[in-house]
């Protein structure tokens, strides 16, 4: 969710999903601005994963993915960079690559993928499907144990003991 506020002193809410309506197009209005995100706690808590591809490491993105555990065997994805516009889907956490690739390929119609110099729409397709399988994969294996951090002098051998 987040905070706009409109000229006189106006406020609304706008769930953050429904932010960006296309290129350079958003759902402000003339002279609001957006003063806050609201992110739930457990969001920040969730585990994520991203994913970038670009046909040139500088270059412009060509797909972009996010990934976060919803904590109820589901997986929420956000495809961004190759569509005109974020699209969001769900996966079951441990779906397989099949699984994932038909949930992303039907996602984004066909009217949002992009069709420029920075990838054709089934070169960003393939892309999507690929990073989303990566995120999946991921995601679905269980957290690795929270090591302490020691500073790199205070272990053997180190010169602060």
């Amino acid at each position: 969710m987040r905070l706009l506020w409109a000229p006189g002193g106006g406020k609304r809410r706008v769930p953050v999903a429904r932010l960006v309506l296309g290129d350079g197009r958003t759902v402000l209005g003339r002279g609001e601005l957006i003063r806050s995100f609201l992110i739930p706690r457990a969001s920040l808590e969730s585990r994520a994963a991203f994913r970038r591809l670009s046909l040139s490491n500088l270059g412009r993105s060509g797909a972009l993915l996010i990934g976060r555990d919803l904590g109820d065997g589901r997986l929420r994805l956000t495809i961004t960079a190759a569509t005109v516009r974020p699209v969001r889907l769900e996966v079951p956490l441990g779906a397989g690559d099949a699984e994932v690739a038909r949930r992303v390929e039907a996602a984004p119609p066909a009217r949002l993928v992009h069709d420029d110099i920075h990838g054709l729409p089934e070169w960003r397709r393939d892309m999507s499907v690929l990073l989303a399988q990566e995120i999946v994969a991921e995601l679905s294996t269980p957290p690795a144990p929270v090591r302490e951090a020691v500073h790199p002098l205070e272990g053997a051998g180190g010169h602060l003991r």
